[in-house]
């Protein structure tokens, strides 16, 4: 909420009790007595009161903001009374004697019982009704900071790890001679900080080098832009970075990750293309060579070409390549980095849009004081350049943030392309890997088909010659000895043996094809349709032709056309036929 306006000093009077006093830190400019007098004096010119409301960013370490929720949240387990008779909650964890002693905390303690407007985190001034304490640690400058301190090796750094905070600047600006400001400090503010708000006015106002602050409105555009200006400043960290080179410099990381990546699937993607181009020219070679070996085996040249080829197949295989191409794992964590950078560049420009819409209210609210009064032309015109220039630090920290959030936005969608490319050479490769699997499942089923018909012919010529072997009267033995003859045991071990065997064998490589025809002969028979699709949906399959008594149709034979043009024509009288020729169209009778 940002709002600047007229206001009225009854408003101020009734609104002292309330939400101007629950600020997290006011101080009035002025001793109490003038306070008063300027009261005194501004009533009786009530249009040139001005009210200004804005957000604007600072910063608080990690450490100090934990304390300052666990003093809040320690309201919800120890009550304790207030002057009044109230009863309120206060929050006492752990380190009571220290939060106790702080005066941030007895300043909490004293506005329990009205609103209390404390320091809120990035995420918070956006989430308003969710728990941020985990996003407020994974923050883009909580992130860069602590990664920074671990590069390094500095364990006590890792306390300093800042994050980003909302603050609010409330200012009145009360006749021509009074303004009275509320804004927060740090939690434990330290003595020496250089992005002390107070401190940073104080300076701005005795330096030498700026201009001098001649009237009050003066004063108020110094204030607003001293507070407007803390998220520009370059003395966050000792060497001179600001908030939003933090940004710049994660997005520069994000942008090497995303390039490093791409390397990495782009060698990966070259290592299994070797491999799956070596296997398959691997495999056919050996097909080759195996059909050499059939037709001349003592060829010794196809025998060392196809031992050539084994070291190179062991020497292209690339086991974490693949798990390159399948692992993404890294690549989301990028994509979920990014998206937190876009998100946290989003907020920040919100933030910078509700000062932008604060600064016309400002301009108005000048111009219509100071416009009416001849004399006060320079003082317009110098309080009017003075807001000039912070509206133009606004405008172009605005437009850094929808740079970078178009750098980070093409990362982020290059990040996504990576992903659709991991994804479609992944099943890719696994389609290669099938096709060299089903190629070597067919290889080994011929084996198998080999050791099958061998033990299908040496199976029952094994069993023959076993039961023969065995030590029957009925056999005729040869001059009473108990040996057979030579023509015997060829009669029945060839005979019979031979017989099943060639049965056998004959069954085992046409059992496909003596399936279908029964199946075809059961559905003419029987007159089942469903038979007959079936034996025409595999004949269509197979590219043979469909036989009439699957499909139940009778075949007529085909005329070539021009044949039955001239069928057609000779049907036709004489008369018509003359008629066409000549061009004449003649009437039907």
């Amino acid at each position: 909420m940002n709002s600047v306006s007229n206001y009225d000093l009854g408003e101020l009077e009734r609104t002292a009790e309330g939400t101007a006093r629950s600020r997290s830190h006011s101080r009035p400019r002025e001793a109490p007595e003038s306070v008063k007098k300027a009261r005194a004096r501004s009533a009786k010119y009530p249009d040139i009161n001005v009210f200004l409301f804005a957000p604007y960013l600072h910063f608080e370490t990690d450490l100090r903001r934990r304390e300052m929720q666990r003093a809040l949240e320690a309201m919800q387990t120890a009550q304790l009374t207030v002057g009044d008779g109230k009863q309120v909650v206060c929050t006492m964890t752990t380190d009571n004697e220290v939060l106790e002693s702080s005066p941030e905390f007895a300043l909490y303690k004293a506005h329990l019982h009205s609103e209390l407007h404390i320091r809120r985190t990035l995420d918070q001034s956006f989430y308003r009704t969710i728990d941020t304490d985990a996003r407020d640690r994974d923050q883009v400058i909580y992130r860069y900071e602590q990664e920074l301190s671990k590069s390094k090796q500095q364990e006590d750094c890792l306390d300093d790890v800042k994050v980003l905070m909302v603050d609010q600047l409330w200012m009145w600006t009360l006749g021509d001679d009074l303004v009275v400001t509320s804004f927060p400090q740090r939690w434990r503010q330290p003595p020496k900080d250089p992005l002390n708000v107070l401190e940073g006015i104080m300076e701005e106002i005795n330096s030498a080098t700026t201009e001098s602050v001649d009237n009050v409105y003066d004063l108020a555009i110094l204030i607003a832009g001293r507070c407007f200006g803390t998220f520009d400043q370059s003395d966050v960290r000792s060497d001179g970075s600001r908030f939003l080179d933090m940004f710049e410099s994660s997005i520069g990381k994000a942008m090497d990750d995303e390039t490093h990546f791409f390397a990495e699937f782009d060698h990966a993607s070259r290592q299994i293309s070797g491999f799956l181009s070596s296997t398959l020219a691997t495999q056919s070679q050996q097909m080759r060579c195996s059909n050499d070996l059939r037709k001349a085996p003592a060829h010794k040249k196809a025998g060392n070409e196809r031992h050539s080829h084994r070291p190179s197949l062991r020497s292209n295989k690339h086991p974490m390549a693949m798990q390159t191409l399948l692992d993404i794992a890294e690549e989301i964590e990028l994509l979920s980095d990014v998206k937190d950078i876009r998100d946290e560049l989003d907020m920040l420009r919100l933030v910078f849009e509700q000062q932008t819409q604060v600064v016309p209210g400002v301009h108005e609210a000048v111009d219509t004081i100071l416009g009416h009064e001849k004399e006060s032309e320079g003082k317009k015109s110098k309080v009017l350049n003075r807001l000039g220039y912070h509206e133009r630090a606004i405008d172009r920290s605005v437009k850094e943030i929808e740079r970078m959030d178009k750098q980070a936005e093409r990362i982020y969608v290059s990040i996504r392309d990576l992903l659709d490319l991991k994804q479609k050479h992944a099943n890719a490769v696994e389609a290669s890997y099938a096709r060299i699997q089903a190629s070597e499942t067919a290889r080994q089923g011929q084996i198998l088909m080999v050791f099958t018909i061998v033990t299908v012919i040496f199976l029952p010529l094994s069993f023959i010659a076993a039961f023969l072997d065995l030590e029957i009267a009925e056999y005729p033995h040869h001059q009473g000895s108990q040996e057979l003859t030579l023509g015997y045991a060829l009669k029945y071990t060839l005979g019979i043996g031979g017989g099943i065997a060639a049965l056998s064998v004959i069954l085992a490589l046409s059992a496909n094809r003596m399936q279908r025809g029964v199946k075809k002969l059961w559905g003419h028979v029987m007159g089942d349709p469903d038979q007959a699709d079936d034996v025409q949906q595999r004949s269509e399959k197979e590219g043979r032709p469909v036989p009439p008594s699957a499909t139940g149709k009778t075949m007529e034979p085909k005329m070539p056309s021009d044949i039955r043009s001239r069928a057609r024509r000779s049907l036709r009288p004489a008369s018509l036929r003359g008629a066409e020729a000549a061009g004449v169209e003649k009437s039907p009778v």
